[in-house]
């Protein structure tokens, strides 16, 4: 198995496809130049460990590696999330409201703080039981924390149920703008423009002020 051939396919493909090449600012030249890297690589195993670290860079936690058994492995590596601490709102917590496996609502003090680490819908049941909950008691509080910083994304569908309780009722927010890469020699030769919107879902929707927390390279 020629891994050095495989190794600069690879970069290959994410020259001419990879959606976000013009905004990471990456030389992917330099990439191509740690094909040398894999010219002794013997085994799968070796190279899907060496390919994840040469991957990292991207620090996108929708960049994986699939082998030939259909296991993914992550590229990004979560150290790069220096600024994630969960002690400090450890600290400060004053009462737990709800908890799920994926999920956590508490008071710190007077301030209402919710985490969520997914919007995967494998998770789905996890996040109806906790946006159905928030649903109940967004408007009783005047402030509120959402805490993504190690939420590795999933469905919009789940997150954008949870914008609509800050959204006065039947009213619509843009949420999104974007645009597709429509030149694989130009990373940054984007076509047309598209935009996302959300309606308000609640009557009694929260009206007081709201923080999200994230991270350098949180893409929920």
């Amino acid at each position: 198995m020629n891994y050095e051939q495989i190794f600069t396919n690879i970069i290959k493909d994410i020259k001419n496809n990879y959606s976000y090449l013009c905004f990471k600012k990456i030389d992917i030249e330099k990439l191509f130049e740690k094909s040398t890297e894999f010219k002794q690589v013997k085994t799968e195993e070796e190279f899907i460990l060496k390919l994840t670290k040469a991957l990292s860079v991207f620090k996108d936690p929708h960049l994986s590696v699939i082998d030939s058994k259909g296991k993914e492995f992550k590229t990004f590596r979560r150290e790069y999330e220096k600024n994630y601490n969960r002690e400090i709102t450890k600290k400060y917590f004053t009462k737990e409201l709800f908890k799920t496996n994926i999920s956590k609502v508490c008071l710190i003090k007077d301030i209402l703080y919710i985490e969520i680490t997914t919007w995967s819908k494998h998770k789905k049941e996890e996040i109806i039981k906790t946006t159905e909950f928030i649903k109940k008691i967004i408007d009783k509080h005047e402030k509120v924390i959402i805490d993504v910083r190690s939420n590795q994304g999933g469905a919009d569908s789940f997150a954008m149920k949870l914008v609509s309780y800050f959204i006065p009722k039947g009213k619509e927010s843009l949420v999104a703008v974007y645009k597709y890469r429509i030149d694989k020699n130009k990373p940054c030769k984007l076509g047309k423009e598209y935009t996302r919107t959300v309606r308000g879902s609640l009557e009694n929707y929260f009206k007081g002020r709201a923080c999200v927390l994230i991270g350098r390279a949180c893409l929920s």
